[in-house]
């Protein structure tokens, strides 16, 4: 079961319509507008462009990242637009740096 399962249902509606709208071949910073305007309209709270700290052991390394969407302060969207979506370079990221912030924890 999904820790965010109630989130992700509310957020996949908003990305499907976004996805079928807008189709392949713009820029990530279109499709990313475009689904501010889908979260917005289904009524989702979510932040843009939300600074992430990299932590090792407690301690703030590095700048971190900047996760495009976050919501309800628990789910990570990050927004990609390729030709050809690779299922092996899709979400490995995102779920690294998730893993890296586990104070304390073996990723």
């Amino acid at each position: 079961m999904l820790l965010a399962e109630s989130l992700t249902e509310q957020v996949i509606g908003p990305a499907i319509e976004v996805h079928r709208n807008t189709g392949p071949g713009l820029l990530e910073a279109v499709h990313e507008q475009r689904l501010y305007v889908e979260l917005r309209r289904a009524a989702v709270g979510f932040a843009r462009q939300v600074p992430i700290p990299m932590l090792h052991k407690g301690e703030q390394v590095g700048d971190g990242f900047k996760a495009d969407v976050v919501v309800a302060q628990q789910l990570i969207l990050e927004i990609k637009s390729v030709a050809t979506v690779r299922r092996e370079i899709g979400a490995a990221p995102t779920a690294a740096r998730c893993r890296s912030n586990q104070s304390g924890k073996a990723a």
